[in-house]
């Protein structure tokens, strides 16, 4: 080494009041010369090297943030709801391929089915968001519930935005299987309104009740009479009217439309200890 940083740059490069290409160049130099680095060691605080090097390694230690997550902060989501959101059960990849992989099988059975009619799709396809919800929120079934009620952040922010979210990836995934569905026109996007109603239901249920019990609860009552329907051996057909029917699609408006207010009437109540 032909040569060695005096104190006046050294005290710069410690007060952070060089220009970048003057703390590049001392940065390289300390990297080679032991005299250079003792002699910074001397001049910097302990306390301040021990908060740096403690920085490093919470820094370091921190997990990786997964892919939602990243996508969330990227669209401006601030970084603890998006923290709180992106470790969500239900949006996570075996969760997501459990959810392609039934859309997939209920499209086949539409497929296969006397008559090629999408009765079964449109029975399963509104309860995935219901299930996403279920499982997105509350004792038992998220690992995370204990850490989100002491996170200084509302209970209910926290659950609407989980909520969002599994309508945002479980809606095109079933969106994308049901344009290959063997029906045509309004028939093939007839479950979207009664998968939004669900979901604000099971919401606004769980203002009562834990949300997976809301969900097995709507889901049993959704199911039980297309249930009955099969017992029946009525033509499948039928489910695709009542469903697709303007009667129908007016309904479901009306639980999206009810649920929404009453959720917004009780939110107070997700921020309680335990619903």
């Amino acid at each position: 080494m032909t040569w060695h940083a005096d104190r006046t740059l050294l005290a710069g490069y410690r007060d952070g009041s060089l220009s970048g290409a003057a703390c590049s160049s001392v940065e390289a130099h300390l990297l080679g010369c032991s005299e250079c680095r003792d002699e910074v060691s001397r001049i910097v605080p302990f306390s301040a090297l021990d908060a740096t090097w403690d920085e490093i390694v919470t820094t370091i230690s921190l997990p990786r943030p997964g892919w939602l997550e990243r996508t969330l902060r990227r669209f401006g989501v601030a970084e603890p709801l998006a923290r709180l959101v992106g470790v969500t059960p239900s949006l996570q990849r075996p969760w997501l391929a459990g959810v392609t992989v039934t859309v997939l099988l209920a499209m086949l059975v539409s497929h296969l089915a006397a008559g090629g009619n999408a009765a079964l799709f449109m029975i399963v396809a509104p309860l995935l968001p219901v299930a996403g919800v279920a499982v997105a929120f509350g004792p038992g079934v998220d690992p995370t519930y204990e850490l989100l009620v002491a996170a200084p952040m509302r209970s209910f922010d926290v659950l609407v935005a989980r909520a969002v979210a599994v309508l945002a990836t479980t809606v095109p995934i079933t969106a994308v299987a049901s344009a290959a569905l063997p029906v045509a026109g309004w028939d093939a996007v007839a479950w979207l309104l009664p998968a939004l109603a669900l979901t604000a239901l099971t919401v606004a249920v769980g203002s009562w009740v834990v949300p997976w019990k809301a969900a097995v609860l709507l889901g049993g009552l959704w199911v039980g009479p297309a249930a009955v329907y099969a017992v029946g051996w009525r033509p499948d057909p039928a489910v695709l009217d009542a469903m697709g029917g303007a009667a129908g699609q007016l309904a479901m408006l009306a639980v999206l439309v009810g649920s929404a207010l009453l959720v917004m009437v009780r939110r107070t109540t997700f921020d309680l200890e335990v619903v």
